[in-house]
């Protein structure tokens, strides 16, 4: 019977060790899979898409979408790196701590700025048929983006540029 006793404290003490260190466990790190979906950019004409270990980037305007950048989730990371991608071309982004399922903050190592991305149900409806890659097709790309995400730039007129809308 003493035995039996013995027993039954050693499993229930055990039960409660568990259930403190559970209720007491830090939050885990986000991670790549909590990012899996499509994530829109605000600014800069981003709409990305993680799956997994990997990322695809397109550029999107009203009337465009261009696939873009690959990159693939790195193990590594720092203490302002909640998850690291690394691109085909070997740039680095991060996506840092502090986000929560519909926002996120990711940082191109090198940028000045941070890049807040919010996410989407789904791809927009124009990239269903991307653009085509042609010259004309890419200078297309680069106007919109430009007329779209850098607003300040008709003010300016020192370059003497003036885009299409």
């Amino acid at each position: 019977m003493e035995l039996r006793a013995s027993q039954a404290f050693y499993a229930s003490a055990r039960l409660v060790i568990v259930a403190v260190s559970l209720f007491f466990a830090p939050v885990t790190a986000f991670g790549a899979d909590s990012l899996d979906g499509i994530w829109r950019s605000q600014g800069y004409g981003y709409v990305f898409n993680f799956q997994g270990s990997a990322l695809k980037a397109f550029e999107v305007t009203r009337t465009t979408c261009m696939p873009g950048f690959t990159a693939t989730h790195s193990p590594t990371t720092g203490p302002d790196r909640e998850v690291r991608f690394d691109t085909t071309d070997k740039d680095v982004l991060f996506v840092r701590p502090g986000g929560d399922p519909a926002h996120q903050t990711l940082h191109f190592d090198g940028s000045a700025s941070d890049m807040r991305i919010d996410r989407l149900p789904r791809l927009p409806p124009i990239c269903e048929h991307p653009t085509p890659d042609t010259s004309l097709d890419n200078f297309d790309v680069f106007t919109r983006t430009w007329a779209e995400n850098y607003i300040s730039f008709d003010l300016s007129t020192s370059t003497g540029i003036r885009l299409p809308h």
